[in-house]
């Protein structure tokens, strides 16, 4: 338990799990600016209450457990990874398709929904992990029998996962795209670099 002496010092611990939720948040509202709508503003309030019971969590056990010891701090780390999980669910369904929008042959999952790629990814790492992930989950699952132009293969993510890749390029849905055909976040600037839509021919 965490010793109880009066004033209480904050520990770098704390300040950096309030920087981890400030920043969270301040992209939540990049997204919400980006999609004015009433689609964008429940799906970043989704978000925000996901972030909020992550934060809650923690700030409990940093209250009543000291966030010193190594134990109480993997258990922090456990629970804002938990969070991340709960908030970017990877976009499942391996079967990859193409479909043609304004006269340009793109990528889409099994289910209809456009692919996209992320500027400073390279071929064999994702830079995309956190919030980043909760607004353009991972295509995840396996590289066998895609039979699309180009090459497929697949990268480990961080905890174990393996994201699709079409030509070097590690592939994301977006969670702005509310039905197949949709590409609103190509040219996108958002969580730190640029989103294009993924070609067929690329």
């Amino acid at each position: 338990m965490r010793a109880r002496s009066g004033a209480e010092r904050v520990t770098n611990v704390e300040l950096f799990f309030d920087l981890v939720y400030v920043f969270a948040v301040t992209q939540i509202s990049h997204y919400l600016l980006a999609h004015p709508t009433v689609t964008g503003a429940l799906q970043a309030g989704l978000l925000l209450i996901m972030i909020w019971l992550v934060w809650a969590d923690t700030t409990w056990v940093t209250n009543w457990l000291d966030p010193e010891r190594i134990a109480v701090r993997l258990l922090l780390l456990g629970l804002a990874v938990a969070g991340a999980n709960s908030a970017a669910p990877a976009a499942t369904g391996t079967a990859l398709k193409t479909t043609t929008t304004d006269g340009t042959t793109v990528l889409t999952n099994a289910q209809g929904f456009t692919l996209y790629s992320f500027a400073p990814d390279t071929p064999t790492s994702s830079k995309c992990y956190g919030s980043c992930a909760a607004y353009w989950p991972p295509v995840t699952g396996t590289a066998a029998g895609q039979g699309l132009p180009g090459k497929v293969t697949t990268i480990t993510r961080t905890g174990g996962s393996h994201q699709l890749t079409h030509n070097g390029h590690p592939l994301y849905t977006y969670i702005g795209d509310t039905a197949p055909g949709q590409a609103r976040g190509n040219n996108l600037d958002l969580n730190g670099g640029l989103w294009h839509e993924v070609p067929a021919s690329r």
